[in-house]
């Protein structure tokens, strides 16, 4: 409602199953249910759906654990091994870790196309 000229879109965050191509792909902590491999496929996947100079804006919980209470679980990932997936396909412009409930337990990126 805010942006009526924009065009948004609600879909699987590791197959990116759409025709569409995109300016910018955002999540907010959507990485912590997937493991490596379907991050990295996620990425691939979003680097097909971008446009030429096309963003990607995500949050992550960063640590090496998995915090499981009751039916949540969410994943830590390394910082070290996030980035080395988001640099084969991506050139990180900003890097932000920040608190959400510890300090240091997120990272917020934004990371063009190569």
């Amino acid at each position: 409602q805010r942006f009526p000229a924009g065009k948004f879109a609600v879909i699987d965050g590791i197959s990116l199953d759409v025709e569409e191509t995109f300016d910018a792909i955002y999540s907010c902590k959507v990485f912590q249910y997937f493991e490596y491999h379907d991050i990295e496929t996620s990425l691939t996947n979003q680097y097909e759906r971008l446009s030429q100079n096309g963003l990607i804006i995500h949050s992550f919980w960063i640590g090496d654990f998995i915090f499981e209470e009751g039916d949540m679980r969410a994943i830590y990932h390394n910082k070290e091994k996030l980035l080395e997936l988001v640099n084969q396909e991506f050139e990180v412009l900003e890097l932000e870790i920040y608190e959400e409930f510890e300090a240091d337990d997120s990272i917020f990126l934004i990371a063009k196309k190569k």
